[in-house]
């Protein structure tokens, strides 16, 4: 990177300036449609939230002075009003119930939020509104909860009836046994005056005696008074678990009345000024993506920028053109065209320049995948084998499709087959194109090297390599590399040779510093980049190579030329 390059300059957006203008208004135009588009739909069609149902039940508590609970009027009703009701009728035991009465068609939480309780104040009517997708269930859901308080509330009131009672009855029974030990003190009281009255004959004045005596003696009214109040307290009990009894069968319920819900005859929409802010927030987002994507396709890298980058020239740009998107993506350099004529200047400058500067091969490579680069390198092939600059158009085996899966020639042999010492005549495969055009390709090869994940190149490959394209024949090498942040072969292939690097909008000028430097470790000089505006995207079943060769080519195998032969 020369001096003039900063940090600030990479981090910048690799885009051209004109584009980097107009980006803003791209996203506003696309927005302000995509809004208006999304509002005119969700105006004109169905509500865009979901359709629902709402009805509403009603339930009447008892107020807390209807039943005199325990002999005393409200005393032991006193929490049971409209607030204290709309809590139990939220609680996750009535949802549960209600669930069950439902049968689970909705969970205990969907129970929970489809329904809303709302006490009267001051009252004792509690309005319950429930919710759903369809009539039927609404009206269902809605009766179905105060059933289930019911059910709740009964539990509940058995429960301290039963405590009550076993309370009481053990009162009772302890009163009662009071009370016995009381009579037979009483009796004993009686046994002993009658034992002193045995001197008086008379029985008229033996009865006397003994009641006056009775009467005068504390002890024996002190316990009469006791007898008679554990007898009446014995009294006050039983009818109090009595009472108990009758007050649980009253307050089982706790409901005083219930008033049904009635099914609803049409379903709650959305206002339309709902549906247009969704339908407009909507749009506005489609348009901003759309914005975006079309922004990201007319992306471009900045010439100067990366020129400055790379520390080599721009030798060319090759402007979009749908042919270079279908296989064999080979142009027709016979007529007069824009890209046929760029692809002409380009394969011409390069094979000059490698000439000139003794290299034997031009390896193109790029940053990343998929940027055009193996379309491309075919094109500059072919276009310098047309004007007359005898080039071998060599594949490495990288990408999808490869240049030997393009031409059919998977099961030949090629690069594999030089690297281990094998002469360039058995290798080089002629393939026919457009108006008598022929470009001499060597595949990848069917083994060794071929063959290896790594794809290495140990020091006999780079020694054959190098003797093979030296740069003194008049053969040049166009090598089809890989990217170069993928793999180390586009370096190693170019050792004797110079490195072409494609520019495709994927490219940033981070990537073009990663390359410069890695080239300047490895000593490999950097002819120049080339702008490849074409944004490449996935290959449709049309777009996959066939294991058959292309009708518009014609494969010519072991054909070598006599001057590029040895």
């Amino acid at each position: 990177m020369t001096a003039g390059t900063s940090l600030d300059d990479l981090s910048a957006a690799p885009r051209s300036p004109g584009l980097t203008r107009s980006a803003l208004r791209w996203y506003v135009a696309c927005g302000l449609v995509g809004a208006l588009i999304g509002g005119g739909i969700a105006y004109a069609v169905t509500p865009l939230l979901p359709t629902t149902y709402t009805t509403s039940s009603q339930i009447v508590v008892r107020s807390p002075g209807d039943v005199a609970l325990f002999g005393s009027a409200g005393g032991g009703n006193a929490n049971l009003n409209s607030s204290t009701a709309a809590q139990i009728l939220r609680s996750p035991e009535v949802n549960n119930a209600t669930s069950d009465l439902l049968d689970d068609r909705l969970t205990p939480g969907q129970v929970a939020a489809q329904v809303a309780i709302d006490p009267v104040s001051n009252s004792t009517v509690i309005n319950i509104e429930a919710q759903a997708s369809t009539p039927a269930l609404a009206q269902e859901l809605a009766n179905a909860i105060p059933q289930a308080y019911a059910t709740v509330e009964a539990q509940a009131y058995r429960q301290r009836a039963d405590e009550a009672t076993q309370v009481l009855t053990t009162l009772r029974d302890n009163q009662q046994q009071r009370l016995d030990d009381v009579q037979k003190q009483l009796t004993d009281k009686v046994t002993f005056v009658t034992g002193l009255s045995g001197n008086i004959s008379n029985p008229t004045e033996r009865a006397n005696w003994i009641q006056s005596t009775l009467e005068t003696d504390v002890d024996y009214q002190r316990l009469q008074n006791e007898a008679v109040a554990i007898t009446q307290s014995i009294n006050d009990t039983n009818d109090t678990i009595q009472q108990s009894t009758a007050n649980f069968a009253i307050l089982e319920s706790g409901v005083d009345r219930v008033i049904t819900a009635e099914r609803p005859e049409s379903a709650v929409k959305s206002p339309n000024l709902q549906n247009l802010a969704a339908g407009v927030v909507a749009g506005l987002l489609i348009g901003l993506a759309v914005a975006y994507a079309a922004i990201e396709r007319r992306r471009v890298i900045d010439p100067a920028a990366a020129a400055m980058t790379l520390g080599a020239p721009l030798l060319g740009t090759i402007s979009k053109d749908r042919r270079l998107r279908k296989l064999p993506g080979l142009a027709d350099l016979s007529e007069d065209t824009r890209l046929g004529n760029e692809l002409k200047v380009l394969s011409s400058s390069l094979v000059l320049s490698a000439r000139r500067r003794g290299l034997g091969s031009v390896v193109v490579t790029s940053a990343h995948r998929r940027e055009g680069k193996s379309v491309l390198t075919r094109n500059l092939a072919a276009a310098a084998e047309y004007i007359g600059q005898p080039v071998a158009l060599v594949d490495t085996g990288f990408g999808h499709p490869t240049t030997t899966e393009v031409f059919d020639l998977v099961d030949s042999p090629g690069l594999a087959e030089v690297l281990e010492g094998g002469p360039l005549s058995q290798v080089l495969h002629y393939i026919s194109f457009g108006d008598g055009g022929r470009v001499p390709v060597v595949p990848v090869g069917l083994n060794g090297f071929a063959t290896e994940p790594g794809r290495r190149l140990n020091e006999h490959r780079r020694g054959n390599w190098a003797r093979l394209f030296n740069g003194f024949d008049s053969l040049t090498a166009l090598v089809d590399a890989p990217a170069v942040n993928d793999h180390p072969l586009a370096l190693q292939l170019a050792a004797a040779g110079g490195l072409v690097v494609i520019a495709s909008p994927r490219t940033t000028l981070a990537d073009l510093e990663v390359i410069r430097n890695r080239a300047d470790v490895s000593d490999v000089p950097v002819l120049g980049f080339i702008v490849n505006e074409n944004r490449n995207g996935r290959r449709s079943k049309a777009d996959k190579p066939s294991r058959k060769a292309p009708s518009s080519l014609n494969v010519v195998i072991d054909m070598p030329d006599p001057v590029e032969a040895r």
